[in-house]
């Protein structure tokens, strides 16, 4: 700096090095301020982009944006599919009453909103209230202006190119926006628009999904209805389990059978045979679920159980004997019911037989069904046949497969239609490992059988004791 006179009157001037420093400075605080910017903008979007739900991007933007643009309402709306209106998607705002809520969609033809998608600008209206007076068939104006809002500063969101909404930032005063802050939008908008749909990508995804998993679970209820949950899961696990064909595997089967049904049948309405046959099965059914079974077929009121196939068991021997015990326990609450109801007693006979079988596909690849062929299978019916009401009847395979905690009862040879030879079959009582489980004392045994008897139920046929 020096001093210069002019016609005696004296003036300062700046030297060339103190313009200089002038310059730096201002330059020093334009990239301090650029910085600062810069790291907002940084902030902001690493804040967004922390969250994966739109929700929470969405949310994350609410508490970060304040530092960059001034708003006291923020709201997001995407675009159709079909590129014809935009829908309401979150809100945020002070007002008392949201008056534009989620779900909101105005047409995109002839709107406003329209010039926004063509430039890919965005827009400020510094003076909702006159903007609304002139265009009034602006229904989203006229309700923004009732939330108390005086300015707006509308975004396009583009996404790789294509737009795909709006971020709307409001404020209840007038005049509030202003270039700049078009221009701090625009630093960050590709980022900003590709998080946002990275948002709304994943929460499509999530309820397609949950839609998905909503239809899979309506499938496994239909199946369930028609087989076992260990069939369904066998189907619908691995697509090469529908293929036609099956495999010889040693599993242990039950049968189960009520006594004189047919009679019953006969001298009731449908309704209420129906109505009792379907209240047995369902207490059997949950009682074989429990034990790990596989209801492979009820043929009216006989019911077809395997241990072992699909889902292989070390025990399924064991399990089987234990389920047929179960089940007999549990035919006192059945005809509990059925007293209650004004319905007969019921008696039912069962028989577990185990022995090598072919399981798998059987059928056409139109109509198909998981089943079980080979002389087991009938021998177990054989089996069935010969026992009384109340009464389970296990074969030597079975006994052997237990080996241990049986309770017996008698043990008696029976002569098997399709069997040269007397097949052997013991009566079970009860099973005490792995813990005791017990059909009835067996000093009672007696009282019981005649108790049954006179439900209708037949003698099993002893050839040669044992």
């Amino acid at each position: 700096m020096y001093f210069t006179h002019i016609g005696g009157t004296a003036f300062m001037q700046d030297t060339d090095d103190q313009r200089s420093g002038c310059a730096e400075g201002e330059l020093g605080e334009s990239f301090e301020t650029r910085f600062r910017e810069l790291v907002s903008f940084g902030e902001l979007i690493e804040h967004a982009n922390s969250g994966l739900r739109l929700d929470e991007v969405l949310e994350n933007l609410h508490a970060s944006f304040r530092r960059i643009i001034p708003y006291d309402r923020m709201s997001v709306a995407f675009i159709t599919p079909n590129r014809e209106r935009a829908v309401s998607r979150w809100t945020r705002s002070t007002a008392s009453e949201i008056r534009i809520p989620v779900g909101y969609s105005a047409p995109l033809a002839g709107s406003s909103l329209a010039p926004i998608i063509e430039t890919g600008e965005p827009r400020i209206l510094n003076d909702l209230r006159a903007y609304a007076a002139d265009h009034p068939d602006s229904d989203s104006t006229r309700r923004i202006v009732e939330e108390g809002m005086g300015s707006s500063l509308t975004c396009p969101l583009i996404a790789n190119g294509t737009p795909v909404g709006f971020l709307f930032f409001t404020s209840t005063g007038r005049d509030t926006y202003r270039d700049a802050d078009k221009r701090a939008f625009m630093r960050i908008a590709t980022q900003l628009s590709l998080i946002i749909e990275k948002g709304r990508l994943y929460e499509q995804l999530s309820e397609r999904t949950v839609d998905l998993e909503k239809r899979n679970e309506y499938v496994r209820a239909v199946l369930a209805r028609y087989v076992s949950d260990d069939i369904a899961a066998n189907l619908l696990s691995l697509p090469e389990n529908l293929e036609m064909g099956g495999e010889r595997r040693r599993i242990t089967m039950l049968m189960s059978d009520l006594r004189d049904f047919s009679s019953i049948a006969e001298s009731h309405e449908p309704e209420l045979v129906i109505a009792m046959l379907n209240h047995y099965l369902g207490e059997m059914t949950e009682v074989i679920v429990e034990y790990g079974g596989t209801i492979n077929e009820f043929i009216g009121d006989c019911i077809l159980v395997l241990f072992g196939a699909p889902v292989s068991r070390s025990d399924h021997a064991r399990r089987a004997v234990r389920c047929s015990i179960s089940m007999q326990i549990r035919m006192a609450e059945v005809n509990r019911y059925n007293r209650a109801h004004g319905l007969p007693a019921l008696a039912m006979g069962i028989a577990v037989h185990t022995g090598h079988t072919i399981v798998g596909n059987i059928g056409s690849p139109r109509r198909s069904k998981y089943g079980v062929v080979g002389t087991a299978v009938n021998l177990t019916s054989r089996i069935e046949s010969a026992a009384t009401g109340g009464q389970i009847l296990v074969s030597d395979e079975t006994r052997r497969s237990v080996r241990s905690g049986l309770l017996h009862g008698e043990a008696f040879e029976i002569e098997a239609v399709g069997y040269d030879r007397p097949v052997r079959v013991t009566e079970i009582l009860g099973c005490d490992r792995p813990e005791p489980i017990r059909l009835v004392d067996p000093a009672q045994l007696p009282s019981v059988r005649r108790q049954l008897a006179r439900c209708g139920a037949p003698k099993a046929r002893r050839i040669v004791p044992q």
